[in-house]
């Protein structure tokens, strides 16, 4: 999950670009034309000044930075460790590269990086960071990494050992930022998330509770909140919490995605089509968000409209079992049962021991009077502990 966005903007000390006054300009030119909403020209600015300069480091870090903006995470990781190598004590360029592994989920080698820039004297710096929210417009805060960073990093350290299942270690980064930024909500809402994934759920509780202290309003809380009253069983009070925090951040696809698969479990097929297609709104291509959506169009009796969902899927992830099942069941819903054996023995190809696979292939045999092929594959499925594969064991193969 992207947690916060960097925006950076450099101010140009005379000093490091003397030797090149033209690039300078142009420099200034290509961010003012990025923060107008033109990165892509801006980015071809950069991309001349490299041309004409290659080994001058400060241009990499910049198209580095709207790269970022883009979406190119490549781009920008290749740009600051170009930078890296022509400047390997470039702070900004380090602590940048750890945010673009961290978001491309290189955690070893992220963590790498953070720990380099709190071993690094803390010098001067002319690099502004805009910390900004993903579920609120404007800037959060505005620092450096010489004025209070440091309660970031440990943030961002914290997060990493979570995602290396090093709950220890998270826990000890996130209490070293709380004890720098004991007023920042954000470090008990990742502190609590740790505690979630480590099974310490009172504890979880007991931090988003001290987060909304200090932020009634802040909707990835909220969202947490919900996660951990649906994890209890508390439907009503999970599908609360994720509406607080869709109104509190209506631009957020998280809430939206949960509350819409919440809502399709328990066969509110309308309102999780709605958040459904709110996410696709937000976030286009979203492929776990697609697959819900032609779930719940399945169950609708929309079959075109969950084929079609299912069939986005398989372009961007072809190696997604559900989908092939998904696809494979509106098949045999419209009669196709040779494409919808085609569709599970894919799903099999992709997870083999699927046991839901091996059951619907199954059906899909029986309906073709293929008898054998099914028992096959009911008997599969039924070592893999699937109830309704025994039962149909029982009924069609004895």
């Amino acid at each position: 999950m992207k947690i916060i966005t960097l925006l950076a903007v450099v101010l140009f000390p005379y000093c490091v670009h003397a030797q090149h006054p033209h690039a300078d300009g142009q420099m200034r030119d290509a961010i003012k034309i990025s923060e107008k909403g033109n990165p892509k020209q801006a980015e071809w600015i950069f991309s001349k000044i490299i041309s004409d300069h290659p080994f001058f480091a400060e241009p990499y870090f910049q198209r580095a930075g709207v790269r970022e903006k883009m979406g190119d995470l490549e781009g920008a990781l290749t740009d600051y460790n170009i930078l890296l190598e022509l400047s390997p004590t470039h702070t900004e360029g380090i602590f940048s590269r750890g945010i673009v592994r961290y978001e491309m989920k290189h955690y070893e080698l992220s963590k790498e990086d953070f720990l380099k820039v709190l071993a690094l004297p803390q010098g001067e710096t002319n690099s502004v960071l805009y910390r900004k929210s993903p579920y609120k417009s404007g800037i959060d805060r505005i620092t450096t990494l010489q004025n209070g960073q440091q309660d970031y990093i440990y943030q961002h350290l914290g997060l990493i050992c979570m995602e290396l299942e090093d709950y220890n270690e998270a826990l000890h980064y996130l209490e070293k930022a709380i004890a720098l930024r004991p007023d920042d909500p954000d470090h008990y809402l990742h502190r609590g998330k740790i505690f979630q994934s480590s099974g310490q759920v009172e504890n979880a509780e007991k931090d988003y509770i001290k987060a909304l202290s200090l932020n009634p309003y802040h909707p990835m809380v909220h969202q947490y909140m919900g996660i951990l009253a649906n994890a209890s069983g508390d439907k009503l009070k999970a599908d609360r919490y994720y509406s607080q925090a869709i109104a509190e951040a209506p631009d957020v696809p998280y809430p939206y995605k949960q509350r819409g698969y919440q809502r399709l479990i328990a066969g509110q097929i309308e309102g999780a089509l709605e958040d459904f297609h709110k996410v696709l709104e937000l976030k286009r291509d979203d492929v776990e968000t697609l697959l819900y959506r032609g779930f719940a169009f399945e169950k609708k009796g929309e079959l075109g409209a969950a084929q079609k969902d299912f069939e986005q899927v398989l372009v961007l992830e072809p190696s997604r079992s559900q989908a092939w099942i998904g696809l494979g069941d509106v098949q045999v819903k419209s009669g196709k049962l040779p494409e919808a054996v085609k569709s599970y023995t894919l799903a099999i190809i992709y997870q083999p021991e699927n046991p839901q696979a091996h059951y619907q292939r199954g059906i899909a045999h029986h309906k073709l009077k293929d008898v054998d092929q099914a028992c096959i594959d009911f008997q599969q499925a039924a070592q893999w502990g699937l109830d309704p594969a025994l039962k149909a064991l029982e009924k069609a193969c004895q």
